[in-house]
């Protein structure tokens, strides 16, 4: 189990030897000219891939949630409206085919402010 440090609230590794390994990855990919943040997230949407995670699930998942949210009916017709576009080209991908700048920069605040 992951114990968490006091001034942090990201898990601990299990073990004293994965730091320098993680870290040193890490490093590695930043002086390749990668970034880890982006790696990670690769490799987060490939686990949830390997679970069925899939582009036409979660806009089902978004459009249920909007419903039991109580949105008005036009902003929930137009949402459905413009994820029926979106189903045709993307529908049964699965999430890990799509770059993690993509998936990430439609929904961050930030890129939305750009």
């Amino acid at each position: 189990m992951a114990r968490k440090n006091a001034c942090r609230s990201a898990p601990v590794p299990k073990s004293d030897w994965q730091a320098p390994e993680l870290r040193d990855a890490a490093r590695a990919l930043v002086a390749a000219g990668g970034d880890p943040s982006i790696a990670k997230q690769e490799r987060e949407l490939q686990d949830k891939e390997r679970r069925g995670l899939t582009f036409e699930t979660q806009a089902q998942g978004y459009l249920a949630r909007t419903r039991k949210d109580g949105l008005a009916e036009n902003t929930v017709a137009n949402s459905e409206w413009l994820l029926g576009m979106a189903l045709a080209d993307f529908g049964a991908k699965p999430m890990s085919e799509m770059p993690a700048t993509f998936t990430t920069s439609s929904s961050s605040p930030r890129a939305r402010r750009r």
